[in-house]
Order: structure tokens, then C-alpha cells, then sequence
């Protein structure tokens, strides 16, 4: 009988009480020190930090990171950013991944009904280009831990077998068609033109993916 080996997959660690972020901390270290490959994920809801309690971590907030409204999340966010620049000073590993990403949950772009029975978009402005590749992406299946790739900035970006659309023009059209494996995503929030919707589907309506 052969055997196979498996190639190993990182350890993951979910933390959905991240507080001051003390296990990325202490996840980050144990990598350096036995070049491991462990993840993590840290989960903050956004608490605010009440000055009458916590004045010391209230005014550092206020002072120090310039939050307008000090939240408990800006205390992990720190943290982790100084450990790591710590870690990275006295590391011996030079492979070890001392970076990590901050995401923020949004409310979803959708459409509602007033008291008047009127539809009204309710649409998220804050997000940007990537943030809205990054949401279709994530609706697409690809986990946060996939690399998301500028193929056109602000317009078109790509991870694995798929791009996603943000914004279309002739040129990211002649790109698209020169791709014939390759998915398409995009949201029917975003300001596509029907023409352009027309040309995509007449050499892509099989792989085109409309996203609510």
C-alpha cells in the first residue's frame, strides 16, 4: 500500500473576544520562535470605551491614535501593530509573517421600502474600489486570505478563476474577452451602463455572475 502525505495546513486561531489582542500577540511570537505558520482571527464588535471607567484608555485613544470615538477595537488594532513591529526587531525568522489585515463590517448596499411604499437605495459610500472587489469576492467564496490582484486600480480586479467588476470601460471589455476561462463578477448596485452589460454578455453570459 503507498501512502500520500497531505500537505500541511496553518493552525487557525479565532478569537471572537479579541479585547486588548493578547492571542495574535502571543500567536505571532510562538511563530517567530518555532518559525510555525499559525493564523489568526480576531473579532472586535465596536464597543465604546467609557471615559468614566477606562479614562486611562480613553485618553490614550483620544491623545495617542486621534480616534474621534474611542472604541475598545482600537486598543486590538494597536496592540497588534506594535507587537509585531516588536517581534520583527528581535526576529530570528526571517520568513515569519508578522502582517495582518483590519476589515469592518458594513451594512450591505440594498434596496427598502419607505413609509410612502417608495423604493429607496440605501447605498454604502465608504467603501472603496477594493473594499467592493474584497465584498464580491467573499460572495464569490474566495476567503480573506486570498490575494486580491489589480488588474485595472478602481476598475477590475482578479483572485484565483475569477475578476471582479467595479467599473467598466472599452479597454477592461477587451480584456475580458481575451480571458474565455475566467469568471465575472459584479454588482447590480454599481453604475454599469446597460451597453456595456450587453457587450459582456454577448462573450461572457455563461461565466457572468450578477451579484445582490
Amino acid at each position: 500500500m503507498q501512502s500520500h502525505s497531505l500537505e500541511s495546513q496553518p493552525d487557525i486561531i479565532l478569537d471572537f473576544f479579541a479585547g486588548s489582542g493578547t492571542s495574535a500577540h502571543a500567536v505571532m511570537e510562538l511563530n517567530a520562535e518555532d518559525r510555525g505558520n499559525r493564523q489568526f482571527i480576531l473579532v472586535q464588535i465596536d464597543e465604546p470605551i467609557d471615559a468614566k471607567k477606562s479614562k486611562s484608555a480613553y485618553d490614550f485613544c483620544k491623545n495617542e491614535l486621534h480616534s474621534k470615538e474611542p472604541f475598545i477595537s482600537d486598543i486590538t488594532i494597536e496592540r497588534v501593530k506594535r507587537a509585531s513591529q516588536n517581534i520583527a526587531q528581535k526576529c530570528v525568522n526571517e520568513n515569519a509573517d508578522l502582517g495582518f489585515k483590519v476589515y469592518k463590517l458594513e451594512d450591505k448596499t440594498k434596496l427598502i421600502a419607505n413609509e410612502q411604499e417608495c423604493l429607496n437605495l440605501v447605498y454604502q459610500n465608504t467603501l472603496t474600489p477594493l473594499d467592493k472587489a474584497r465584498n464580491l469576492a467573499l460572495q464569490s467564496g474566495k476567503t480573506l486570505d486570498k490575494d486580491l490582484k489589480i488588474v485595472f486600480e478602481n476598475e477590475l480586479y482578479f483572485c484565483e478563476d475569477s475578476y471582479y467588476l467595479i467599473h467598466c470601460t472599452k479597454e477592461i471589455l477587451e480584456h475580458l474577452r481575451k480571458t474565455p476561462n475566467a469568471y465575472i463578477f459584479f454588482s447590480m448596485y454599481e453604475d454599469i451602463s446597460l451597453e456595456d452589460l450587453l457587450n459582456l454578455q454577448s462573450f461572457a453570459k455563461e461565466r457572468l455572475q450578477c451579484v445582490v
